[in-house]
């Protein structure tokens, strides 16, 4: 899951490139490419770390694959 998981974050990463996507607009835009449950926990762990989405020293994607490693 790791491998694919990486995998789909570069893809958002590049969207966000051409499209010149802030990098706080990145976090939204992996919740708008999920759908089911993956959705919904994307959505709760957004919401979470909503205050701390500007933090340069938050590795939101490191954080959110530990988070969905955790509960698969």
């Amino acid at each position: 899951m790791s491998h694919q998981f990486r995998q789909w974050v570069k893809y958002i990463e590049r969207y966000a490139q051409l499209v010149e996507l802030v990098d706080s607009g990145l976090p939204k835009s992996v919740h708008i490419t999920c759908t089911g449950s993956v959705e919904d926990f994307v959505k709760r762990y957004l919401s979470e770390i909503q205050g701390r989405l500007d933090d340069p020293s938050l590795d939101w994607c490191e954080d959110l694959l530990n988070n969905l490693m955790s509960v698969s």
